[in-house]
């Protein structure tokens, strides 16, 4: 398992729009996602779950990543979280 953290940088934070499409990037891995906040934790291909973090802007979310492609998923979830949180 790997994981990296990321502050959330949209206005709006982690709403519907970016946690489905966090949810669609997700199904596509082949590692599995999870992501925390504060002692939450929530699979990401979820996106109803994912609502419940009420992540917002200025916050932290932890990515957990598992799997025989951890790096090179990694890489496009930041990726994401660039352009989309």
């Amino acid at each position: 398992m790997k994981s990296f953290d990321y502050v959330l940088k949209m206005k709006e934070g982690l709403h519907a729009k970016p946690a489905v499409m966090l949810s669609q990037l997700v199904v596509s891995l082949k590692s599995k996602v999870i992501v925390r906040k504060d002692d939450k934790k929530v699979n990401a291909v979820n996106m109803p779950a994912l609502l419940t973090l009420r992540a917002y802007q200025g916050e932290e979310v932890i990515f957990e990543v598992t799997g025989e492609d951890e790096d090179e998923d990694i890489k496009k979830l930041k990726d994401f979280c660039e352009h989309n949180l």
